[in-house]
């Protein structure tokens, strides 16, 4: 329920349009400001609520949520629910899938970082 909460309330709050040139990410006032974000701007932003959110009876743990990047800058939420990982989009469509998003390059959350995703 949370990560449908997050999506949609991401979704409704901030539209996804580029406001700062892609190689950059945008501070979340300015979101909240321009009502705008990159996909990888509205991603870092749902890591960051579900990270401050409780699974169950403790908070959503770093292990279950990444941040992953493609190769055309485009941002996705990785969570992991009980083994099973969903990628949150936050572009028009599919906004919740089980499939991993292509041409992955870049992932990270507050732990790790790499350039491939392998879960």
């Amino acid at each position: 329920m949370d990560i449908y909460l997050t999506l949609v309330w991401l979704q409704s709050t901030i539209r996804t349009k580029q406001i700062v040139p892609n190689n950059c990410i945008a501070y979340p006032d300015l979101l909240y400001i321009r009502h705008a974000g990159s996909t990888i701007d509205k991603a870092i932003l749902a890591y960051g609520t579900l990270c401050n959110m409780k699974k169950d009876t403790d908070f959503w743990s770093a292990d279950d949520l990444y941040v992953l990047i493609t190769d055309d800058y485009k941002g996705y939420l990785a969570v992991n629910l009980n083994k099973d990982w969903k990628y949150l989009s936050f572009e028009k469509g599919i906004l919740l899938s089980n499939t991993t998003p292509p041409n992955v390059t870049m992932v990270f959350n507050e732990i790790e970082s790499t350039d491939t995703w392998e879960k």
